[in-house]
């Protein structure tokens, strides 16, 4: 793991996030928008709707010739199509930005994902450099091996192979320590029973005296 370019591509993220973001917005304020466009045709349709009625009522009154309302009666029904009309491409427009705010949201939460994962990757690889539990090999491993693998099935999943060779680690240093004193022991025991099988040594010049009665002794019996 190239620790540099983990930081480079959080932060290449962060900025591609927050682009996303901006379109995201720019987007919700469309999607408002034919939103309200919608329901405001949707309104005019029933408004002039009503007006067909008060036309009907006059021309059944008296009050407005059949002409007249025939005129009136195509111009509302135009009036309702054009209403209808636009009311359906606004409401096209709008479910088409629905989707791109659907997609931008996937899109912000898979880059928020691999913010999260890049970044407890970077914390672990750090946090085991500056573990002196861990050899030197071990921590090679971590920056180029395996715990990357196992990242990327989640970020948990590191920190659990990380704390594993931690343990393993103090484990064996545990180990070797015991190993130690038990050797440490067993040569004081060893050192203790040569000693205890020892021969007593003789004072210096004790066979020279004994040598020395016994010719005495054979010069009295001489004489």
């Amino acid at each position: 793991m190239n620790i540099e370019k983990s930081k480079l591509k959080i932060l290449i993220h962060n900025n591609l996030g927050a682009d996303f973001e901006d379109q995201k917005e720019s987007v919700e304020r469309d999607l408002h928008n034919f939103a309200g466009q919608v329901a405001a045709f949707r309104q005019a349709e029933k408004m002039i709707a009503g007006l067909f009625e008060h036309y009907r009522k006059d021309l059944h009154e008296g009050t407005l010739e059949q002409e007249a309302f025939d005129h009136i009666d195509r111009a509302i029904k135009r009036s309702i199509g054009v209403c209808t009309n636009l009311g359906d491409k606004a409401h096209a427009m709008q479910l088409m930005k629905q989707g791109e705010a659907n997609r931008l949201n996937t899109i912000i939460e898979n880059l928020q994902k691999s913010i999260t994962v890049e970044r407890t990757k970077l914390e672990q690889v750090l946090e085991a450099l500056d573990d002196d539990n861990l050899s030197d090999e071990e921590k090679r491993e971590v920056v180029d091996g395996r715990p990357l693998q196992v990242v990327t099935g989640g970020a948990s999943d590191a920190a659990e192979d990380i704390n594993e060779r931690r343990a393993e680690a103090r484990q064996r240093k545990e180990s070797a320590a015991q190993v130690e004193v038990s050797e440490t022991t067993a040569a004081g025991s060893e050192q203790e029973t040569a000693a205890g099988r020892r021969p007593k040594s003789r004072p210096k010049g004790s066979d020279t005296l004994k040598s020395r009665k016994a010719g005495g002794e054979a010069g009295t019996t001489t004489t």
